[in-house]
């Protein structure tokens, strides 16, 4: 099955950002995943040639129904499967934890960014992650065709309290 995906990073700062990761997963519940890909190019793509040099990765596939599975890397909304997938490395990545995405508490209201219209009763935490420039040393291991941009939405509910 073809499950294409973004994967985290190269550089040590990176990295240590990237298991906080997986302890997030643990000490909060995923309540919505939203990956937007874009491209500045019909049909760019990415190739590499180090692909020994992933190190840590964060698997999700697009929306699908029951049993049906899909390959089409344009869909903008993903889930997270109940089981992580190990991926190559495809980009590098920043946290920006001055974002927050929040739920409004208002049906038909979209997710809001200012944490002051959220729903008092339920405790938020968000996530954003972004490609950022590329490194040296990244671009040494990769060729590109066109620019490929993806954003990562992370939102997590009911925060424990450790």
């Amino acid at each position: 099955m073809d499950v294409p995906s973004f994967v985290i990073s190269t550089k040590l700062d990176d990295f240590e950002q990237a298991k906080k990761m997986f302890e997030l997963h643990r000490s909060y519940r995923i309540s919505g995943i939203k990956v937007v890909y874009r491209s500045d190019v019909r049909g760019a793509y990415a190739q590499f040639s180090k692909l020994d040099q992933a190190c840590v990765r964060l698997g999700i596939i697009p929306v699908s129904n029951e049993n049906e599975y899909s390959s089409e890397t344009s869909a903008d909304q993903l889930r997270l499967k109940s089981r992580y997938v190990e991926f190559l490395l495809t980009k590098d990545f920043v946290l920006d934890r001055r974002t927050l995405w929040v739920d409004s508490g208002q049906a038909g209201v979209r997710v809001q960014h200012n944490p002051w219209l959220s729903d008092s009763s339920k405790s938020h935490c968000g996530l954003f992650c972004k490609l950022a420039n590329l490194t040296d040393d990244y671009k040494e291991k990769t060729t590109r065709t066109g620019r490929l941009y993806v954003s990562v939405f992370i939102q997590f509910r009911d925060r424990k309290i450790p």
